[in-house]
């Protein structure tokens, strides 16, 4: 139901689309490399489909889910301190140099057959998705080699194959130190956070009950109950419609000048959007429940009232006083005439 829950967050991730959607950002990644290097078309254009083939090959859904949920459970771990410090490690090394085996494949295929060029055409910073013929003494494997070597040792594709825990830092106090290290009360605030629901839940039920017992008569507690849930009820689902109807321009705008635009588009948006929904499900579905106990407690209200449980009945003193003026005026009253 919330990101407490780790099978929560690893099916939003799911149905978000996110592990989809990184081999769309990894082909923004290397055309912007390519760019950085003047590997550009004539056009302007870059062989897209090229790089998303090589990248679905080397990282397929399954496997970007499979260290994802590595890296949720080691953070779990620690949260909910089944483990004392953050524990997860993950290699790419595997997937990254399929990768560049597969842009290397994808590249040789294309400038297979091309002519040899006529000028002085250098073979430096070749790029083979835009390149119209071979520079002079040189063949296709060798230009793919060096290629791939070029990716291999780029800082913009995968520079670190490698992923552990420790490498996750912050700067506290001007060192680095290790985020588990750097936020030990972490797991503690987690168990108070997890421990919310049913704070809040107690609390709800305390108040109820106060408002009724403090009610004279009793019986209107129901009735100013029933408007203090339904004003609740009515404020929950309309923020969680809201959140649904107006997520997608929230996000965009709160991302709009963010640089990395494929990221933003293809892993951001999607993971915030069902979030966004999730949440705007639940807020109308709890504030859908308030609303139903608001009116049954309403019209349990008009109910009983109806039937005069609503009248206070008077105190035994006052019915004491009562009997005692009545028969003072009959004491008082002249004898009837017969």
């Amino acid at each position: 139901m919330t990101i407490l829950d780790r099978e929560v967050t690893k099916s939003w991730l799911d149905k978000s689309s996110v592990y989809d959607n990184f081999v769309d950002a990894l082909a923004d990644l290397v055309q912007q490399d390519q760019k950085n290097r003047g590997g550009e078309n004539p056009n302007g254009s870059f062989d897209t489909e090229a790089i998303a083939r090589a990248a679905k090959e080397a990282f397929p859904s399954k496997t970007l889910q499979k260290n994802v949920e590595a890296v949720l459970d080691g953070s779990y771990d620690w949260l909910e301190q089944k483990t004392s410090t953050l524990v997860f490690n993950l290699d790419f090394s595997l997937e990254k140099k399929i990768f560049i085996d597969a842009m290397g494949a994808e590249g040789l295929a294309k400038i297979s057959g091309l002519p040899t060029c006529q000028n002085s055409e250098s073979s430096e910073d070749f790029d083979p998705f835009s390149a119209t013929c071979l520079p002079a003494g040189t063949n296709a494997s060798a230009l793919m080699d060096s290629f791939k070597a070029e990716i291999a040792n780029s800082e913009s594709v995968l520079p670190d194959t490698t992923l552990n825990s420790s490498d996750i830092t912050v700067d506290q106090d001007g060192q680095k130190k290790p985020i588990d290290v750097a936020f030990s009360e972490a797991p503690v605030w987690y168990g108070y956070l997890a421990s919310s629901p049913i704070i809040i839940a107690a609390l709800v039920l305390i108040n109820s009950a106060l408002i009724v017992l403090l009610s004279k008569p009793k019986l209107r507690g129901f009735k100013t109950l029933g408007w203090f849930f339904g004003i609740n009820g009515g404020l929950l689902a309309l923020f969680g419609l809201s959140n649904i109807l107006l997520k997608e321009s929230i996000v965009k705008s709160a991302m709009g000048n963010n640089g990395e635009k494929g990221i933003a588009e293809n892993i951001l948006f999607p993971v915030v959007r069902e979030v966004s929904a999730s949440i705007g499900l639940w807020n109308i579905i709890i504030g859908g429940v308030y609303i139903v106990l608001a009116v049954g407690l309403v019209v349990l209200y008009k109910k009983l009232n109806k039937n005069g449980s609503g009248v206070t009945p008077p105190a035994p003193q006052e019915k004491k006083e009562e009997l005692k003026e009545e028969l003072v005026k009959e004491v008082k009253a002249p004898p009837k005439i017969q």
